[in-house]
């Protein structure tokens, strides 16, 4: 006997060539095999369709505001909520560090009011 099985996609076909006398029971193997891959497929489909809809959702973030404190600028940083690691600064905090140190080293900054 002859069984040919083609899985492509959503399509799923069967072709049985030459039958012989063990008509029914082969017929249930068959079954039985074809809702086998079947489930195997959707479960498969499933697990990628949630894995790109995680994917397209993004992480879930919070946002920390602060006010930097030599310069006096606002600083806003984008945190993973679950991990705690930093995922976008602006400005970022090694530029404002910077510009407060050159303030300092310009005297635009005074540490005394006269």
């Amino acid at each position: 006997m002859n069984i040919q099985f083609s899985l492509s996609g959503n399509n799923y076909q069967k072709t049985v060539l030459n039958q012989g006398s063990n008509q029914p029971s082969i017929y249930k193997e068959i079954q039985s095999a074809e809702e086998d891959v079947l489930n195997l497929s959707n479960q498969f489909e499933k697990e990628k369709l949630e894995k790109v809809f995680k994917t397209l959702a993004g992480p879930e973030t919070i946002l920390d505001i602060n006010v930097h404190e030599k310069t006096h600028r606002i600083m806003v940083k984008v945190l993973d909520k679950e991990t705690g690691k930093v995922i976008r600064e602006v400005p970022p905090e090694k530029l404002v560090d910077l510009v407060a140190t050159m303030m300092e080293i310009s005297g635009i900054i005074v540490d005394k009011k006269m």
